[in-house]
């Protein structure tokens, strides 16, 4: 049986909105069963590390970490050039990737910053494609504390891997805030020409 050329680019359209959607409504799982699974943590005062394997689970901490060295590469670019800032990063990433990812979960699930998610419904809102990752926007809702009083929504959104439907990336948009954004400026700002110096600072 032949087929057309424009029966070949129906098919393909098809399986390609099929599998884009596929992709979509994962993206929309990994926020929501990140989001689910720490406010019950939360919710039973767990403990630090009850959150490691969540956000292990759910967040690419390579690409985070890849990430977070851009600001570092870039100055190694400019004193060294381009391949040896290539190689340097390359060697040093195995070493970083690890201290840095215990790094930002100690830090990013102390008792402040968990309880901002605590008491608060989480509401899936549309999933945006940028091409080689989705964006997936979300919203808190707070509920109404003792006082009565009630803050306003929390927009949060959150870019997720194509590829793996991984986190890499949580974005406050009142704020214009990204964790990992910081994290990078941080970096940098700390990167003094000598990447075990840097390292050390996340031991």
């Amino acid at each position: 049986m032949k087929l057309t050329n424009k029966s070949v680019i129906v098919i393909c359209l098809m399986i390609a909105m099929l599998t884009c959607g596929k992709a979509e409504e994962a993206a929309k799982a990994t926020a929501t069963n990140l989001v689910t699974e720490i406010q019950a943590i939360a919710a039973r005062n767990g403990s630090q590390n009850e959150y490691s394997d969540v956000l292990k689970k759910y967040l690419d901490f390579d690409k985070i970490s890849t990430r977070v060295l851009v600001g570092v590469k870039k100055k190694i670019r400019t004193d060294k050039g381009q391949e040896e800032a290539d190689k340097a990063i390359t060697e040093f990433l195995p070493k970083f990737i690890p201290l840095f990812t215990t790094y930002m979960i100690k830090k990013y699930t102390n008792p402040e910053n968990i309880e901002k998610f605590k008491n608060m419904t989480f509401e899936m809102g549309r999933v945006d494609d940028n091409g080689t990752y989705f964006t997936v926007n979300t919203k808190f809702k707070p509920n109404i504390n003792p006082s009565g009083s009630k803050q306003g929504d929390l927009e949060v959104y959150w870019p997720v891997g194509k590829s793996n439907s991984l986190i890499f990336d949580m974005v406050f948009v009142d704020a214009a805030a990204s964790f990992f954004k910081n994290e990078q400026s941080e970096a940098t700002a700390k990167f003094t020409g000598d990447l075990n110096a840097l390292l050390a600072l996340y031991q």
